[in-house]
């Protein structure tokens, strides 16, 4: 017979039975909720049913009255606390904080102390793994486990100080365990999918093992295939946007005496930087300042080309029409802001235009960002002149190399004119 505990009439009866889940040994004047027992176990009836069971193990069972001993692909591995559930509520659990500080939320600790015995307290060591979130699937025979957040101490710890990294774990496609994917090291660097233990601010790496000090964004891909990137950049603004934007926007500030840039593309035997698009007035590199270029090549296979005609004639004539200048930028031109007011040799665009408009181009104005705008959040350019022209014209020096051969050998050709005109007088005399 149950033992009720009621508050007029005290304990009935005296005698306790093990009782069950729809009527407990042990209970209030609810008469199916409070305690039954079973052998070595204490169990909790709600409602007529089984609600929490402490097993002959110790373990806690919310939700189930079976402890589970398949998870880690395994068949006699059973954790201590255990929910089980398949409504929302009965297969969750969340810690609270009511506290009226901002700062006291509720918490969970994992922890790891190394004395071997409970109640212990001997130091962990390098290396030492402090506690790990784990993700399990069961595969139709059980749990198999497909990711992991761990926490491990990175390098030798001391009173008062605990350096962790933390690291993240997923299992790959036809494995049965995880692999280190992505780590937070204990100086805050980043590596993903690389597991290396001094690295730059974000790691980046396919495959590989250099260790990159000092590095903002560190990238590597070793992959054998197509169409492989090692950092994908894309910028989609809407068709309303405003203010430039940029894929990829690289600044740097040196120290003085120190050298550096803002992007830096360097590879052995294909490209260090490549860009590529097809529209009008846009840029596959575009540089707002002087540029170092060790050397050129442009493609010029005569099987690339359908020849339209040779330069016409009288090249000389037409380059009689183009002044070569000194010049400075004016004041208030992006230019000036970029390169300085130094002297520059140069050409007018608009009078080579004249005689060979196939190497100027008429470009929209180009908006850099000003680097003390940066901070700001302000991408708009400054008011310069060339902004306020919309449209300015644009010279291709290195397009201007035919028009010289074709002037030499103009000039070649009057020459040698002259020269057998003077060796026919010469001749005479």
């Amino acid at each position: 017979m149950a033992i009720t505990i009621s508050g007029t009439d005290g304990i009935t009866p005296l005698k306790v039975t093990n009782g069950t889940a729809a009527a407990p040994a042990l209970t209030g004047d609810d008469t199916d909720s409070g305690i039954f027992f079973g052998a070595n176990e204490v169990n909790i009836s709600t409602n007529g049913s089984t609600a929490a069971t402490v097993d002959s193990s110790g373990q806690l069972l919310v939700g189930t009255s079976t402890a589970r001993s398949n998870t880690f692909n395994q068949t006699s591995l059973s954790q201590a606390f255990q929910i089980e559930g398949t409504t929302s509520s009965a297969r969750g659990a969340a810690i609270f904080s009511s506290s009226s500080n901002s700062g006291e939320g509720g918490y969970l600790i994992l922890g790891h102390q190394a004395s071997g015995s409970i109640g212990g307290n001997t130091a962990v060591i390098d290396g030492s793994e402090l506690g790990f979130i784990g993700f399990q699937g069961n595969d139709g025979a059980e749990f198999v486990e497909g990711a992991r957040i761990s926490a491990f101490v990175d390098t030798t710890p001391g009173s008062n100080d605990m350096p962790t990294r933390l690291v993240v774990s997923t299992t790959a496609d036809g494995a049965s365990s995880p692999t280190e994917r992505m780590r937070i090291g204990n100086n805050g660097g980043v590596a993903i999918k690389q597991a290396v233990t001094s690295f730059a601010e974000v790691d980046l790496r396919y495959t590989g093992s250099n260790r990159i000090a000092d590095t903002g964004i560190y990238a590597e891909s070793s992959s054998i295939g197509t169409a492989h990137q090692t950092i994908y950049a894309v910028s989609s603004a809407t068709a309303s946007a405003t203010g430039t934007r940029y894929a990829l926007y690289g600044n740097y500030i040196a120290a003085t005496g120190s050298p550096g840039g803002g992007a830096i593309g360097q590879v052995a035997g294909v490209y260090g930087i490549l860009g590529y698009f097809d529209g009008t007035n846009s840029w596959a590199l575009y540089g707002a300042g002087s540029t170092f270029i060790s050397g050129t090549y442009q493609g010029s296979d005569s099987r690339l080309k359908d020849v339209v005609e040779p330069i016409s004639t009288d090249v000389l004539s037409k380059l009689d029409d183009i002044q070569p200048i000194k010049y400075r930028w004016k004041e208030n031109t992006d230019q000036r802001a970029t390169v300085g007011d130094g002297v520059f040799l140069g050409l007018i665009a608009q009078e080579v235009e004249q005689h060979f408009p196939e190497v100027v181009k008429e470009i929209e104005h180009a908006c850099p960002v000003e680097s003390d705008k940066l901070s700001e959040g302000d991408f708009d350019s400054h008011n310069s002149l060339n902004e306020e022209l919309g449209t300015y014209k644009t010279l291709e020096y290195s397009h201007m190399v035919p028009v010289l051969v074709a002037a030499l050998k103009e000039a070649k050709e009057r020459i040698e004119t002259l020269e057998t005109k003077v060796a026919a007088l010469e001749a005479t005399e």
